[in-house]
């Protein structure tokens, strides 16, 4: 005995747009079978089951109604289509018309970078030199006078030209802690700092102070010295 089946819906109700009847003139007219028939398979209704097996994919189902809109339908979404393409091939005119000049724009604006850092490495180099070779003369002079013990006319000038070269040390300082950066600049306040206080003015008082107490102070001003040396290589690129 053969079993029967149930026949797979043959047709679509297309929501108020089945075709008219005698009795019911108010009906919208039936869509063209070719439409009609688009519909079906794109929504798998009224296809029998072997062929809708592997129901189409959106991008599929958009072809479909495409191929089976009106022909202004379909136009509109051409003009849509045609106007993107159109506004992307603008975008990338201006994008390459905008590339040389941010070209131009970044490579002048490295160069002027690199002349202020140039700049600036050669001011400090001036003025990390001139507080150095201060330093070493007010140090030089604060020696001679500590080696003179009387206030003696000649005790009494080579004080007088130890403050001098006092005042050229800070003049020195004073210009390179414009441009000097923070770590420098505090290296550079403690050296001119112990240099005046500890060294020079140590180095005229009276009673001087003993020969051990004044080459732990020398000492203390080398490690100073040193200290700032190094961190003004580091500030004017000499070291990594």
């Amino acid at each position: 005995m053969m079993r029967r089946t149930a026949e797979p819906p043959n047709s679509f109700d297309f929501a108020g747009i089945s075709a008219g009847s005698p009795g019911n003139p108010s009906a919208s007219p039936s869509p063209p079978p070719a439409i009609r028939k688009a519909l079906q398979r794109v929504w798998g209704v009224g296809v029998p089951r072997t062929e809708i097996t592997h129901r189409p994919g959106p991008a599929r189902r958009l072809r479909a109604l495409l191929r089976a809109a009106t022909p202004g339908a379909a136009r509109a979404v051409l003009c849509h289509a045609n106007g993107m393409a159109e506004a992307s091939t603008i975008i990338l005119a201006l994008l390459a018309l905008a590339g040389p000049l941010v070209g131009v724009w970044m490579g002048r604006y490295m160069e002027r970078s690199n002349e202020a850092t140039k700049w600036r490495r050669d001011r400090c180099l001036e003025a990390y030199t001139d507080v150095l070779a201060t330093c070493n003369v007010v140090l030089t002079q604060a020696c001679n006078a500590f080696a003179m013990e009387e206030p003696t006319p000649q005790a009494i000038a080579q004080n007088t030209l130890l403050m001098t070269k006092v005042t050229e040390m800070h003049r020195a300082q004073d210009k390179a802690s414009l441009i000097a950066s923070r770590e420098t600049d505090a290296a550079l306040r403690r050296l001119t700092g112990h240099y005046f206080r500890e060294i020079a003015l140590r180095a005229i008082e009276i009673p001087k102070p003993s020969t051990d107490e004044w080459n732990k102070i020398i000492g203390v001003g080398a490690d100073l010295y040193g200290s700032f040396a190094a961190l003004a290589r580091k500030d004017l690129g000499s070291v990594p």
